[in-house]
């Protein structure tokens, strides 16, 4: 009785460990499954909600970065205005050829502003000959991806020195002696706002020009946005096939190359068709890679055949359309435009400014409208 005893004692925990019917695995999997869809479906919502909110903070952040430069292109407008009709009386005359005469420009300063609002005026027409050759080149080379050297340099370095002639002039007004401040003190006070405008939208721009940067590269890598290099729509199902996690395929490499996690069977898993030598990820990784590039992580190959890659014009458009108007309203700045200019890779649709920023504003509404309602050619 006793060993009778022992042996039920040492026999229950046995039979609790026990797998149990073949019923209640399957209900429990169908359970662990399930939890796993609701998991998906709460990032997914979560991922959304991020999205939205990151839109929303954008365009608010847009509209009032649009506000204070409209707001200080204006003003720098109309300081412009004042610094031209300040000259012409500095001058005492309007005409160009009367101000080499003796009396013009007298009593003179003690600094030399007539030679920096000549060097200025020289430079707004260099400025506007350089934007027309800017065009005329790449409308004759318009399958261009990359600038010249030359041309890139140039380009630094008028925006560099715009800047700093500014800057310049600013301190020389305000270096003036009292004599040159009671003659001409009305043309000492235009320089002074003129250039103080110009180098406050300067920074302003500036500023903004990082932080729009910042916020493309998060919406470009969140997928609000379409890059220029994104895959077309639909290569993730037409370009990949489905891999079990039983394959042999993932024998030798049983980690996501994006992700560095291992395959199983929560995450759906694919690979590539293009590439010589298959390569598996994660559905989802290789989702969010195809939305900022149209290559393999790995070895680099296209993943949709030429003629995709030609009919998807859709990315390209909607950057276009998102950034035309603002990327030009940089650029009537000096410094704005020399960080523009480093960071755009749209070269073909760059448009140097040296007219007011209002009218680029203008222009490049335009062209948003005008792009957002033309058809695409697929």
């Amino acid at each position: 009785m006793a060993m009778d005893r022992y042996f039920q004692a040492t026999s229950a925990p046995t039979a609790s460990n026990s797998p149990g019917p073949p019923e209640t695995t399957s209900r429990a999997s169908g359970q662990q499954q399930q939890q796993q869809q609701q998991q998906q479906q709460q990032q997914q919502a979560v991922r959304h909600h991020e999205r939205e909110m990151l839109t929303y903070i954008f365009k608010r952040w847009l509209a009032c970065f649009a506000f204070c430069v409209i707001l200080l292109s204006g003003a720098s407008l109309g300081m412009m205005v004042w610094l031209v009709d300040s000259w012409l009386s500095y001058a005492g005359s309007p005409w160009i050829w009367q101000w080499g005469r003796g009396d013009a420009f007298k009593p003179e300063c003690n600094v030399p502003m007539v030679k920096w609002f000549t060097v200025l005026l020289g430079a707004g027409i260099a400025g506007v000959v350089k934007r027309l050759g800017v065009r005329l080149f790449y409308r004759w080379n318009p399958d261009i991806e990359q600038p010249p050297k030359l041309m890139t340099i140039l380009e630094a370095g008028f925006a560099i020195f715009v800047l700093i002639w500014d800057a310049l002039g600013l301190f020389w007004a305000m270096s003036a002696d009292r004599r040159c401040v009671d003659h001409h003190g009305d043309f000492l006070n235009a320089v002074m706002g003129f250039c103080s405008v110009h180098l406050a939208l300067a920074g302003v721009i500036a500023i903004n020009t990082v932080g729009m940067i910042a916020f493309l590269r998060i919406l470009l890598r969140w997928g609000v946005i379409k890059s220029p290099h994104a895959a077309p729509k639909g290569s993730i199902e037409r370009y990949t096939e489905v891999v079990l996690s039983s394959d042999p395929l993932l024998a030798e490499d049983p980690t996501c190359s994006i992700c560095l996690e291992e395959f199983n069977d929560k995450l759906p898993i694919v690979r590539t068709k293009a590439c010589l030598i298959t390569h598996c990820f994660h559905k989802e990784c290789l989702s969010d890679w195809l939305k900022m590039h149209a290559n393999c992580p790995l070895c680099r190959r296209d993943l949709a055949p030429f003629g995709a890659m030609c009919a998807y014009a859709v990315g390209p458009h909607v950057l276009f359309m998102l950034t035309v108007a603002i990327e030009t309203a940089m650029k009537s700045s000096a410094f704005g435009f020399l960080l523009a200019s480093l960071h755009f890779g749209a070269f073909n649709v760059r448009v140097p400014s040296a007219v007011s920023v209002v009218w680029m504003a203008i222009v490049g509404s335009i062209m948003a409208v005008y792009w957002k309602g033309k058809p695409v050619n697929a």
